[in-house]
């Protein structure tokens, strides 16, 4: 396969924002006359280049784009050429050195993780949707230790999210894209001669993994000075813009230039030669290529095809539901439980609360060693069955990650047992599942009946029972409850417990027998007995009574304690 071009190249020159409304003349060197780098069999990548020519490296005008920005010309035409799209891709951020561990490294780490959290929420994921790809979920980031590279090339990109995978840093996925993000002053090197000194701002490509499955990846220059692409004078905002065009090509152009066999091209216009991603740099300047976000990141636009327009929000979409202010709910499960070949595993969570589901995450750590062997599907409380996955990601290892399904269960119930099945339908692979969980968001339904009050008393009256005799023993209750719990405890001396006729008396009068001439010549009655059913309803308030009758001569006793234990709720008012 003739490797598509797919290089952005803006000269520092060039990246002057707000200094011109045209589009960059071809001599610029821009995504159509930049030859695409080499990229090493099993592998391949798409590159961000801005010229020096088309930065703004002295003075800013951050005049950036404020709602939908037409097209200067052609409008773009994307191709759906038959490759993958993710679906429910997951973001991973890998921090290459200590930088990141100092005090304005770790401020950086801290801002751009939350973008990664939070590009998965935003209005852009509406135009992802316009070409079959998933929101993103954040799976968490690493940071390597050492000092920062001089320089840094595909090939230690690669070696990188390997390495990373193999000491189990960061969870394994088949749509995960693992973003490599660079320090300040390394230099990124695609190949070809085209390096972060002259434009270049970053990459997203495939590697073949152990299983001959692509992993995906990205990285990321710091764009600062005359490294990478200046677009605000804000390195934060810089690698924020860097990412949003990375991240939205590796979703629907995942596979761009892999030679792995069955892998291609995805979303691409032709004519403009460019993936998603690209088309904004090569059409617009560069001012005009990145807006704020709903919740102020710098983002870069992106073309929608619906719209006729770039834009981070699609305009002709209704609006998203708000989001769920309902209460939220959480339960796990830890069964680590083996999962063999041609086998089904089950394993519950159980919810008290009834509500209504607004808003559910699945969140699972299944490993398994071919996991296209395996379904995976969850059951609510009312029978409704939904797949988390089935069957999908061929070789690669382990379903681990987040999986957000609450279009699938909105409204359903909570209360009850939600059920996790994984079936295991081929041979030759095993795995366990690990553990699991749910996250809900649910608003409405009945509140769980409040926990119950309690009230308890306890004498030693040392009360001996002579032949033939009968003996009480008062506990007063001040506390009012209607009853659904009552329980005994007594400590009765007796050379032959068969005499013995004892009862609990409520303040109502009612009484039950606890033993009735049982026993026959044992000794003693010691132990706790529940007479909750007996008492249900009743009000714990005033005297109960223990009575304790000896209905036979010969033997007699002594009853040293007893103790009334009772739970219920305050009366209505």
């Amino acid at each position: 396969m003739t490797p598509v071009n797919r290089n952005l190249v803006i000269p520092p020159s060039a990246q002057q924002p707000g200094t011109s409304s045209a589009p960059p003349a071809q001599g610029d060197a821009n995504t159509r006359d930049v030859a695409p780098a080499q990229h090493p069999q099993g592998t391949g990548n798409t590159v961000m280049v801005v010229p020096p020519s088309r930065q703004g490296r002295d003075s800013f005008v951050n005049d950036a784009a404020t709602g939908p920005v037409p097209p200067p010309g052609r409008p773009p035409v994307l191709t759906q050429h038959g490759g993958a799209v993710l679906d429910h891709p997951q973001i991973a951020n890998i921090y290459v050195g200590d930088y990141w561990k100092t005090g304005q490294g770790a401020a950086d780490k801290t801002r751009n993780d939350a973008y990664a959290q939070e590009f998965g929420t935003s209005k852009m994921m509406g135009i992802a949707a316009e070409y079959g790809a998933g929101a993103t979920s954040f799976a968490g980031s690493t940071i390597t230790s050492g000092a920062s590279p001089t320089k840094f090339t595909e090939t230690d990109v690669q070696n990188m999210v390997k390495q990373q995978l193999q000491l189990g840093t960061l969870p394994k996925g088949a749509q995960s894209i693992y973003t490599v993000v660079l320090p300040p002053n390394t230099v990124l090197d695609a190949g070809g001669g085209v390096t972060s000194l002259n434009g270049l701002g970053g990459f997203h490509g495939s590697v073949a993994g152990p299983d001959g499955q692509p992993i995906y990846y990205s990285v990321i220059a710091y764009s600062q000075g005359r490294n990478g692409i200046d677009f605000t004078g804000n390195p934060q905002d810089n690698v924020g813009i860097t990412e949003s065009h990375e991240w939205m090509e590796a979703m629907t152009d995942p596979d761009v230039n892999s030679t792995i066999p069955g892998r291609g091209l995805g979303w691409y216009d032709d004519v403009d030669n460019g993936e998603i991603g690209d088309l904004a740099i090569s059409q617009l300047p560069l001012s005009q290529t990145w807006q704020r976000d709903e919740n102020g990141f710098a983002t870069q636009l992106e073309w929608s095809t619906r719209d006729g327009a770039y834009e981070i929000a699609p305009k002709n979409q209704p609006p998203p539901p708000p989001p769920p202010d309902g209460k939220e709910i959480k339960a796990s499960a830890a069964p680590n439980a083996a999962i063999a070949d041609n086998s089904t595993v089950t394993s519950k969570v159980h919810f008290d609360d009834d509500l209504d589901v607004q808003k559910l995450t699945a969140n699972l750590d299944i490993l398994h060693t071919f996991r296209g062997d395996l379904v995976v599907s969850l059951t609510s409380p009312s029978g409704k069955s939904v797949n988390i996955s089935n069957r999908e990601g061929g070789g690669a290892d382990n379903i681990i990650g987040n999986f957000d399904l609450s279009s699938q269960f909105a409204g359903e119930k909570t209360q009850g047992d939600w059920t996790l099945t994984v079936k295991d339908q081929a041979g030759g692979d095993v795995g366990t599942l690990k553990d699991w969980g749910l996250d809900i968001i649910g608003k409405g339904g009945t509140p769980p009946p409040p926990a119950p009050d309690t009230a308890t008393g306890s004498v030693t009256p040392k009360l001996p029972i002579p032949d033939l005799k009968t003996v009480t023993s008062p506990i007063v209750i001040d506390k009012d409850l209607d009853l659904s719990k009552v329980s005994v405890g007594l400590d009765i001396s007796h050379t032959f417990r068969g005499d013995l006729v004892v009862q609990l008396q409520s303040p109502s009068g009612k009484t039950v027998d606890i033993s009735n001439r049982s026993g026959g010549s044992a000794d003693d009655l010691k132990g706790t007995f529940d007479l909750s059913q007996s008492f249900a309803g009743e009000s714990s308030k005033g005297t109960w009574n223990l009575i304790v009758s000896d209905a036979a001569a010969q033997d007699t006793g002594t009853l040293n304690a007893w103790s009334l234990n009772l739970a219920g709720a305050p009366p209505a008012q």
